[in-house]
């Protein structure tokens, strides 16, 4: 929602329920772009296995640092 205005934004929270589809246009440097989007299903299930295990590469910490928040 970072490319609406507050009177888009007061007209989205007005919505009870979930979103199921949007379209926006826009033109950015001269190009004039569209963007649709659609929820295709909405099925309470599991994650699939390993969709929250810290990546390869990466710690599993408790609590984060100083350093860790300044990307040192």
């Amino acid at each position: 929602m970072q490319f609406l205005d507050d009177t888009a934004i007061a007209e989205f929270m007005k919505i009870s329920g979930f979103q199921v589809a949007s379209e926006m246009s826009m033109d950015m440097m001269g190009s004039k772009m569209k963007i649709t989007s659609q929820v295709v299903e909405i099925t309470p299930k599991p994650a699939p296995a390993g969709t929250y295990a810290v990546p390869a590469g990466y710690t599993k910490k408790d609590t984060l640092s100083m350093a860790d928040l300044q990307n040192k």
